[in-house]
């Protein structure tokens, strides 16, 4: 088989190799240097994880992740999250995210500076991919580092990087069928790439990295490069904006001969629907199932009760915050189900339609006085997020 005219480099402990000038491969299109270079990375910091979410705006895709690592990711060298989409169905859409060190994806990305930036960031041993059909392990090595890689269902479910000089090819195959078992993931077929047997091994890699390139869709979309997953973000917030302008200049005549309706509509129920909105704010903070005459004045004695009983923090100020903080994001997809209040704060849970709305709920309460996180965000079945956020007294 034919390699196709992409050049591929190896960039290993600081030092980036041309793989097509060190083998002895003699077909044309290699030498001529076109097309897009693809660079081999034996990670040391690597992992991935699958996920699937109700929701195909990758700039919300990438939040998302972000927020499930937030919490053990170091402020001085935090986790670098770069997804990857591997099959959209209606609004659901699933892929692979891929987690790096911040520091190592700085270091790698100034050794890529000389290069064009249309470029390809695999895992150097994500060409293994083309001998292995379904499901199998891959293992790839050279002078300093072995990697290894588990395929389920033809996409990758596990990265492992080690020095060679603590381990060898056998300990890691021996390691990667133990894991295999204990996952309950089957190994078809075990791929072994080992670059220091010589100039017939390196040729039969590239010819693998050149197969995947060709045949194999999925993975011409992974891409480890921050510097493109940016370029992709702005690309899709610039179409998804020009998209917007046009529909609000196709709309705009609708809009102006509907504004009068809607304002004379709005001001003859605005009295009852606060009356309604307040009774059922009540009601769901203080889980009052009796009469409610003057939700206001009910709820400032429940308030009021709870100062007397010694607790710490002020629930009437709580209340009043979370209400400034849920009136700023007016007309917006985030309903607030359950308030819990105690000595040491409060809880929150709700749903939302996106992880946007969620951390700028978040932001409002931390700018009021308290201290707010996120403490768990999920999607619901059949769209939607469900958030939980804690408030603790400052």
């Amino acid at each position: 088989m034919q390699l196709p005219g992409n050049p591929f480099y190896l960039l290993s402990d600081g030092k980036v190799q041309d793989l097509s000038e060190l083998a002895s491969l003699q077909e044309k299109d290699l030498s001529g240097k076109k097309g897009q270079p693809v660079f081999l990375v034996p990670f040391r910091s690597l992992s991935l994880q699958h996920f699937s979410f109700p929701f195909s705006d990758i700039s919300q895709i990438r939040n998302a992740l972000e927020l499930k690592v937030r919490a053990f990711s170091p402020s001085s060298n935090p986790l670098q999250v770069l997804p990857t989409i591997t099959s959209r169905s209606g609004r659901e859409t699933n892929g692979i995210s891929w987690f790096i060190s911040g520091n190592e994806l700085d270091a790698l990305e100034k050794e890529f500076e000389p290069f064009p930036h249309q470029r390809l960031i695999w895992p150097s041993s994500l060409p293994l991919a083309a001998e292995i059909e379904r499901d199998g392990g891959g293992l790839w090595a050279d002078e300093k580092n072995i990697c290894s890689m588990l395929f389920s269902e033809g996409l990758p479910v596990l990265y492992s990087w080690k020095p060679r000089r603590s381990s060898n090819l056998d300990n890691e195959e021996k390691w990667l069928m133990d894991y295999s078992r204990n996952s309950g993931i089957p190994i078809d077929n075990l791929v072994t790439v080992d670059l220091t047997r010589g100039r017939d091994e390196l040729e039969r890699y590239l010819r693998m990295a050149g197969k995947v390139l060709q045949e194999k869709d999925t993975y011409r979309s992974v891409n480890l490069s921050r510097t493109m997953l940016d370029t992709e973000l702005y690309l899709e917030k610039a179409s998804r904006y020009l998209t917007r302008s046009l529909w609000v200049v196709l709309l705009v005549g609708l809009i102006a001969f509907g504004s009068a309706f809607y304002r004379y509509s709005t001001f003859s129920s605005t009295i009852e629907d606060i009356r309604e909105r307040g009774i059922s704010i009540y009601r769901d903070v203080f889980q009052g199932k009796g009469e409610v005459i003057d939700p206001v004045s009910q709820a400032r004695s429940r308030l009021n009760a709870l100062k007397e009983d010694g607790q710490t923090g002020d629930p009437q100020e709580l209340l009043g915050n979370v209400g400034k903080a849920f009136l700023t994001l007016e007309q917006q997809d985030i309903v607030l189900d359950i308030l819990r209040y105690s000595k040491d704060g409060a809880d929150i849970s709700g749903r939302s339609g996106e992880v946007a709305l969620v951390q700028s709920f978040q932001r409002e309460l931390s700018g009021l006085g308290f201290d707010s996180q996120i403490s768990d965000i999920q999607q619901i079945p059949g769209g939607g997020l469900r958030f939980s956020l804690t408030i603790r007294w400052r």
